[in-house]
């Protein structure tokens, strides 16, 4: 039998207090704490640099599976020139406590000689056999998306495809904004420059840059998931934040909150529910919640 080791130092009270976690014996560290845990999640708590156990267990899952990937595709006489894998990890606050509710596998190998619906039933084989996979019986979905690379485009495409996304607002009184940012949002910038400040929300990022041009607030810049949208709109409300009602085709809201039909399938492929707001700038943004089944 082999034992893996992990350890874990917590310093202070649960929510200023900070933590560091160790993988093996001195291989590698790093800080976590409670606002870089439950950012999103529960309330009053901003994002700050640092890691959390959610993502460690996203990144062990993403090794565990395509570990077990790369043994399926060997022995069925097909070994991977590489396989790429990706992990979320949603944690959700759910009857009255934060809990995982799903994870979702994205992984994309180049394997000569391969199908689409070969490489499929590899990857389903190891989602449901690998070690780590077995350990998370008690969560809800484990979801798996597969592609193929083809070996002309995605060369091409990679440079983009796996790049960070980020958006850029325009603000007129950059001071202004900031202001509304700390004061109604809750968001201190993690940088900044002159003309510039760049903002960290979960695994995303933005960027307020000074301008002399004014957002249209004709369509939505930006929006938030987040998992309890009443109490969301309720608190950004009580922080003097004045959410947009609509009454147009297609769109209706009732105290600054629509349902909206349709979604993706990862996302429960109902609808959602969303509210709209303008920030001190007239930039448009938005926080939604899936509606599931």
């Amino acid at each position: 039998m082999a034992a893996r080791t992990g350890s874990a130092r917590w310093i202070g009270d649960f929510k200023s207090g900070t933590g560091e976690v160790m993988v093996g014996e001195h291989t590698w560290a790093t800080m976590y704490s409670s606002a870089s845990r439950f950012n999103g999640v529960l309330p009053d708590f901003q994002q700050e640099d640092g890691t959390n156990p959610e993502e460690l267990l996203a990144a062990a899952h993403a090794a565990c599976f395509t570990h077990a990937l790369s043994l399926a595709l060997t022995e069925a006489g097909n070994p991977p020139r590489s396989i790429q894998t990706r992990a979320n990890v949603h944690l959700r606050f759910l009857e009255g406590a934060p809990r995982i509710q799903e994870i979702d596998l994205e992984t994309e190998g180049d394997i000569p000689g391969l199908d689409e619906p070969e490489f499929k039933e590899r990857a389903e084989w190891a989602k449901r056999t690998c070690i780590i996979s077995q350990a998370l019986s008690g969560v809800d979905a484990i979801n798996l998306v597969t592609r193929l690379a083809d070996e002309a485009a995605t060369r091409a495409a990679k440079m983009l495809e796996r790049a960070s996304v980020a958006t850029r607002l325009p603000a007129q009184d950059l001071a202004r904004a900031r202001s509304f940012y700390a004061q109604k949002l809750g968001l201190e910038p993690v940088e900044e420059r002159p003309g510039g400040l760049r903002y960290r929300c979960g695994s995303g990022e933005f960027t307020l840059f000074e301008s002399a041009g004014a957002s249209s607030a004709s369509h939505t810049q930006m929006a938030w998931e987040v998992d309890d949208l009443d109490r969301a709109v309720a608190q950004l409300t009580e922080n003097g934040v004045t959410f947009e009602e609509y009454d147009v085709a297609g769109l209706r809201t009732h105290e600054g909150i629509a349902q909206v039909a349709g979604n993706y399938p990862s996302k429960g492929g109902i609808g959602e529910r969303a509210a709209w707001f303008k920030d001190s700038e007239g930039n448009l943004l938005a926080i939604g919640q899936p509606l599931r089944r």
